[in-house]
Formats: C-alpha cells, sequence, structure tokens
C-alpha cells in the first residue's frame, strides 16, 4: 500500500509543476520535501534506532539492585547467554518444589516486580527474574536477536544450577516478557504458561502503531507468538485488560484462540500499566487457582 501511494504521489508531481508559476513552484517543492520528511523521517528513525525505540530500559545502579535485593531477601544469580554475556537476577525461595519463571515488561528491572514476587511466594511458589540484555544489571545492549537468546538463558538457570524440572516451572511473560516467553515456547515443556497483557506477535502490534510503515520489513523484532501457539500441548492462561491503550485486548482474544488449552480471562477497566494481579481480585484469582492446579499435576 506505501508503495502504490508514494507511486501516485510522484507520478502526480511530475504533472503539477508545469502549471505553476516560479513562487508557486518553490513552495510546493517545500512543501513535497515537508512531506517527505514527515513520511520518511521517523521509518529511518525506526530502523536505524529501532532498539532504543522499542526497548527504553530503566537506569538502576547495580548498588541500588543489590540493596533491594537484600530488603527482598533474593539471592542474586547470573544466567549466561550463548553469545557469552552475563544476565543478573534475583532468585526468592519459599517452598522449594516449584518456580515461577518471570519476564519482566519493557522499562522495568527485576526489583519492579515486587509484588508478584510476594504473590508468588504466598502462593508456595520459588520466584525467578533475570533482566535481558541492557537492562539494568545485565551486560549488552537490548536487541531483537538477543532476547530469544536471553529468555533461554534464565530457562537453562532455571533447569540446570537452580535445579528445578521443566514440569516444575511456570513461565509468567508480562508485556515485552510475553514475548520473549513466545520466543521458547517450541523447546520447552514447563507445567504452565502466563501471558499478561501481551501481543500476539510484534509486527501486528506495529501495525497498529504505525499503519503508513511497511513494518514487516522494517522491524528486526517479530515475536510471532500466536503462530508457535497452536503447538503448545499445556494449558494456558491469559490475563489483558479490556482498556490497554498499548497493547489493544484484541491481542489476548487473539492468543486465547490460538493456544489449544487457554483460559482467558478479560480485566474490565484496566489500563496497560495497570498491574493486573495486584489491582484486581479476579486477575488475582485466577492466577491463584492456576498456580495450584499446577502443584496438582
Amino acid at each position: 500500500m506505501w508503495c502504490k501511494t508514494f507511486c501516485k504521489a510522484r507520478a502526480l508531481w511530475s504533472v503539477i509543476p508545469g502549471t505553476m508559476s516560479g513562487p508557486i513552484r518553490i513552495v510546493a517543492a517545500l512543501l513535497g520535501l515537508l512531506v517527505l520528511l514527515i513520511y520518511f523521517g521517523p521509518m529511518i528513525a525506526l530502523v536505524r534506532h529501532q532498539e532504543k525505540i522499542l526497548f527504553p530500559y530503566p537506569t538502576v545502579s547495580t548498588e541500588r539492585l543489590r540493596t533491594l535485593a537484600a530488603a527482598a531477601g533474593a539471592q542474586e544469580v547470573a544466567a549466561t547467554t550463548a553469545d557469552g554475556l552475563q544476565l543478573y537476577g534475583w532468585h526468592l525461595k519459599a517452598a522449594g518444589r516449584r518456580v515461577l519463571l518471570y519476564f519482566h515488561g519493557n522499562g522495568e528491572s527485576v526489583a519492579f516486580s515486587r509484588g508478584v514476587q510476594r504473590a508468588a511466594l504466598a502462593q508456595g511458589w520459588d520466584f525467578v527474574s533475570v533482566s535481558p540484555r541492557g537492562y539494568p544489571g545485565s551486560e549488552g545492549s537490548p536487541s531483537p536477536e538477543g532476547l530469544a537468546l536471553d529468555a533461554r538463558a534464565a530457562w537453562d538457570l532455571v533447569t540446570g544450577p537452580l535445579g528445578y524440572a521443566p514440569d516444575q516451572v511456570v513461565v509468567h511473560g508480562r508485556s515485552l516478557g510475553g514475548g520473549m516467553a513466545g520466543t521458547l515456547l517450541d523447546t520447552i515443556e514447563p507445567a504452565g504458561l502466563v501471558m499478561e497483557s501481551t501481543f500476539r506477535s510484534f509486527v501486528s502490534l506495529g501495525r497498529r502503531l504505525f499503519p503508513l510503515y511497511p513494518i514487516r520489513l522494517l522491524l528486526r523484532y517479530r515475536a510471532p507468538t500466536e503462530d508457535v501457539a497452536p503447538r503448545v500441548g499445556y494449558p494456558v492462561l491469559i490475563l489483558h485488560g479490556d482498556q490497554d491503550e498499548v497493547i489493544p485486548v484484541s491481542h489476548g482474544q487473539r492468543l486465547a484462540e490460538r493456544f489449544p488449552d487457554s483460559r482467558y480471562v478479560e480485566i474490565a477497566g484496566f489500563g496497560h500499566n495497570d498491574n493486573l494481579l495486584l489491582n484486581d481480585p479476579t486477575a488475582l484469582a485466577a492466577w491463584r487457582t492456576y498456580l495450584d492446579e499446577r502443584l496438582t499435576r
């Protein structure tokens, strides 16, 4: 569509100048240049600075993370990626029987998930969260390719050095973290999966945000969870607010359709930055029930 529009505009532009006087031609040329800048400027920025636009990680010092870990009673852990980076994480223990592997959202760190940590521990679940590359405490810089390696490194840490069997792990991905979890689904068999306020694919989300651009060609981060979903053989819990202004509720609805065994909970009146588990009793109850069912497997 964008190509046809551009080609038609160029053809029209080749006809118009012959009908204009000199000053009008200059004004028209300036307007045409402005239109090109308005259209192609953001597209060029998206291509050249994609990681900075897509992954606005917060700034939290290592010293601050250590202080917060001590206050939370968390053991600091490190996951090593396939390309040799060290990722920073927290490990909190309850009963030692099962673990919630939590992939946090964009603009967050492991310290941002204290409410979820407390809720998991209260349910008798240990808790592990590892920050992706470039996020507070972790080496490297965020990249589309790297996020899949980071998710794998977190899984390998939990099922390797930390000693949990795959069927003792529930993966929980919120927002961007849901996309990270999605990169694992073809290669792991956990006890379960929670997808909270996350997208069906990053391409479909990008098309909504940038409807005039060839997003499929521009985006290096795809996260096509909806394509992998039909092959998942374990129960999945999907939580989404119906007022989500960042990732529309239609994404949660679509994921519920794609996973063969899904339980979909739509939370009325909640947006993207509202913490569903901590602020809505319905979401918390559904999550607790789901975890309890995973304990009895």
